[in-house]
């Protein structure tokens, strides 16, 4: 391929040959094709401008050091649920645990957990999410949620004025932006009872019931 340039009255043909390593066009040219050609590189492509219209792109892999808008989701973690059923004790006990590694370095994790529980008439049941960056979470690591809802008996989180099987959902969203991608943090769902007899989770026949949990991370 040739490009002709005008140089005074004459034109002139440029062959492959005769260009250098580096063409630099003026802050006022422009590259433009008139047909249906392309343009190919095979190094990395840099336009440190940005891009006005991309159209569509159509093969490729987006890297991690690509910045999200805010609010934009990243990726989602959602285990197989659990199925299973725990007799409480007055101490918070770690019954569940799910772990997300970060793709971003600037994230916030939305933390679903659901839940079926048992609690007999004027009990109940504590309900806490503790955090770390290794497994086995225990109550000495971050606490995340809830905070308060406790008297001088104990945890008031989830209360049975009666005798009752029920599901329950808690939802939070885990600021994470002192975190790097590649970090992975542990999340634990710790139960306890408030007093009397309460299991998680129970379907409502005395028969294991389930945990679920999902882990969304999105752009801070």
């Amino acid at each position: 391929m040739a490009i002709r340039r005008p140089l005074d009255t004459n034109v002139v043909d440029i062959t492959g040959a005769d260009l250098a390593n580096n063409i630099a066009i003026s802050t006022t040219g422009n590259i433009a094709t008139t047909g249906s050609g392309t343009l190919t590189s095979a190094g990395a492509f840099t336009a440190s401008g940005g891009i006005a219209n991309a159209g569509t792109i159509t093969a490729g892999t987006i890297g991690s050091s690509v910045a999200f808008p805010a609010g934009h989701v990243i990726q989602m973690v959602h285990p197989t649920p659990v199925t299973e059923t725990n007799t409480l004790t007055t101490s918070y006990v770690n019954l569940h645990e799910v772990s997300i590694t970060l793709k971003g370095s600037n994230s916030k994790i939305l933390v679903l957990h659901g839940w079926q529980y048992y609690a007999a008439s004027g009990t109940g049941i504590g309900f806490q999410i503790y955090k770390d960056t290794s497994s086995g979470v225990s109550t000495s690591d971050t606490l995340l949620a809830p905070l308060g809802c406790v008297d001088t008996v104990g945890p008031l989180h989830y209360y049975a004025d009666a005798s009752r099987y029920q599901s329950a959902q808690y939802s939070v969203v885990d600021n994470v932006t002192s975190n790097s991608a590649g970090d992975t943090i542990y999340y634990g769902f710790f139960y306890r009872k408030r007093d009397g007899n309460a299991s998680v989770p129970n379907d409502g026949t005395n028969n294991d019931g389930y945990f679920i949990t999902t882990l969304i991370e999105i752009t801070a």
